[in-house]
């Protein structure tokens, strides 16, 4: 068992870690590139199909919503009025998104209804009147932090989705990758929060047993990870707690896991 601290329980610390992310790797706008084509693409056939100006929209775990802004900006070139209903648990991270909405002309056509939970919590908790559905439910890098991944897309897809509608995962491959073997190596002295290190073969699983149909995508990406090796680098830190999910990971890996160990993994 791991005395590392969960990332998660230091949302300050999540959100610095997050940013850096972002700077030292494509991944992002690996993502926001596919998103465009492919939001783009789901819009104009589920409108094909309802002939509607309306779209419901839900995000799983949406984070700080810079992700959810560039799918509901495509969305909005096809339709007129959005309901974005938004399904994140740390409060940090809502606050920021709302900085968002309230920066962005545009989403003033947007009905943006928060609900501060996990996606576990969420679907435990559903009220019975609360009958709406929705045409396009997001999940983007979250799965690995529900109970039951399995259960958790069949009930977003029974229980949520529109006729027609359109679920979108983003989850890391199962093809053999660095991360992946330094995470599998080391998930006994890490943090545990993660799903057995769950990846899309998985998911794929999942939705074959149960004969949903589905198209995937590869989205190759790169982490620059140079200040790792760096002593004292704060840049490296941060993309260690990354790597990791742990909070303050180079403070303690040497005492857990063996900074010089890691460091040869990676």
């Amino acid at each position: 068992m791991s005395l590392l601290c969960s990332l998660y329980t230091n949302p300050s610390r999540q959100i610095d870690v997050l940013r850096e992310f972002i700077r030292q790797s494509d991944e992002r706008q690996v993502i926001v590139n596919w998103i465009k084509n492919a939001v783009s693409n789901i819009a104009k056939r589920i409108q094909s199909l309802t002939g509607s100006s309306h779209v419901n929209v839900m995000g799983v775990g949406s984070g700080s919503g810079e992700v959810d802004g560039v799918i509901l900006n495509e969305l909005l070139t096809t339709y007129t009025t959005i309901y974005n209903r938004v399904i994140e648990p740390c409060h940090v991270q809502t606050d920021v998104y709302k900085t968002l909405v309230n920066n962005c002309h545009d989403f003033c056509k947007v009905h943006f209804d928060f609900r501060q939970q996990t996606s576990d919590q969420y679907l435990q908790s559903r009220h019975h009147d609360d009958r709406r559905r929705f045409d396009v439910i997001h999940m983007i890098q979250v799965l690995y932090y529900v109970t039951d991944i399995e259960d958790t897309i069949l009930q977003f897809y029974h229980r949520h989705l529109n006729a027609g509608g359109v679920i979108i995962i983003i989850h890391i491959s199962g093809q053999q990758t660095a991360w992946l073997r330094f995470n599998k190596e080391y998930k006994d002295k890490l943090p545990v929060f993660m799903h057995d290190n769950s990846t899309s073969y998985d998911i794929e699983g999942a939705l074959d047993k149960h004969q949903l149909p589905y198209s995937k995508s590869v989205l190759p990406s790169h982490l620059i990870i140079n200040e790792c090796f760096q002593e004292k680098s704060r840049v490296g830190s941060l993309i260690w707690d990354y790597l990791t999910e742990a909070d303050q990971t180079e403070q303690f890996a040497s005492e857990e896991i063996g900074r010089a160990s890691c460091r040869e993994r990676v």
